[in-house]
């Protein structure tokens, strides 16, 4: 065995660039061979519960952020980290009060997150009822309003003005303009959450669902569309083609959607051809 208290930077490096491209599982695996090797290394332990987490493997990661190995780091970044993956697990275990409670006696731990101090205590407060006046003069942006009162048309609206339309996309991902977004939109709400699920943001979950031609990324035809929603739930926040995604799980609705659309010719056509008597 190497020496237990050195790491492999080429190897770690190596791995933090493959988490967010390539099978979760794959990657897993991969820092289980690499903390055999250097089982001290609390940044790699940190990065492995990550993944653990994004798949929804929430109790393993619990033992991960248990290990001595890790709850005895001094290192400020890897406590603050730690504290960041525990408010992550309680949310998508849905234990709000315990989560509220966590932050309110950790606040000087996380006095610095902008988004756990926004976002995150925002809708735990909505998820408590323990909204105030105070709380509602913070609300300004897109995420703020969506998180404390969700609207399907804002959501809509949004995504389009983003990732639709022309003047405003200044070299964003762009929806191709034959797409169906309001069909794409409910067809997606219909079938969330599910087991397909990743959870690698705080207050809100993604998914990944393959459609075929459905618009472009750096100029780019792409064939993939990520959804982001509010955390165990279906409200659709945002969605926008994407590439590179095809290693993560997905759904596939471009049959599905095209197949519709081919009933639905034929329907119009038989409706003609009866109505003439063809």
């Amino acid at each position: 065995m190497k020496d237990i208290n050195k790491y492999d930077k080429v190897q770690f490096d190596n791995l933090l660039s493959m988490m967010n491209y390539t099978d979760a599982s794959r990657v897993i695996s991969l820092f289980k061979n690499y903390l055999r090797e250097y089982p001290t290394d609390v940044s790699a332990h940190l990065y492995y519960a990550i993944m653990l987490i994004k798949i929804g493997n929430l109790e393993e990661a619990i033992d991960v952020l248990n290990l001595e190995v890790v709850l005895t780091s001094d290192n400020y970044f890897d406590i603050k980290k730690r504290g960041y993956l525990i408010v992550k697990i309680l949310l998508a275990k849905e234990k709000y009060e315990e989560c509220y409670k966590y932050i309110l006696e950790n606040e000087i731990l996380f006095q610095d997150d902008e988004e756990l101090n926004t976002l995150v205590l925002l809708l735990l407060k909505k998820k408590l009822n323990l909204l105030v006046a105070d709380d509602y003069n913070q609300i300004q942006s897109y995420a703020l309003k969506q998180i404390i009162s969700y609207k399907e048309e804002l959501a809509l609206e949004h995504i389009v003005l983003n990732h639709k339309n022309q003047a405003y996309l200044d070299g964003k991902s762009q929806f191709n303009e034959d797409f169906p977004i309001q069909k794409v939109f409910s067809r997606i709400r219909n079938c969330l959450p599910n087991e397909k699920r990743m959870y690698d943001e705080l207050v809100v979950d993604y998914y990944i669902f393959k459609y075929t031609n459905s618009g472009k990324n750096s100029g780019k035809n792409v064939n993939y569309i990520k959804v982001i929603t509010l955390v165990n739930t279906n409200q659709i926040v945002t969605m926008f083609p994407i590439d590179n995604y095809e290693k993560l799980p997905y759904t596939d609705i471009s049959l599905e959607l095209d197949s519709k659309k081919t009933i639905k010719k034929i329907s119009q056509i038989e409706k003609f051809n009866k109505r003439y008597n063809r």
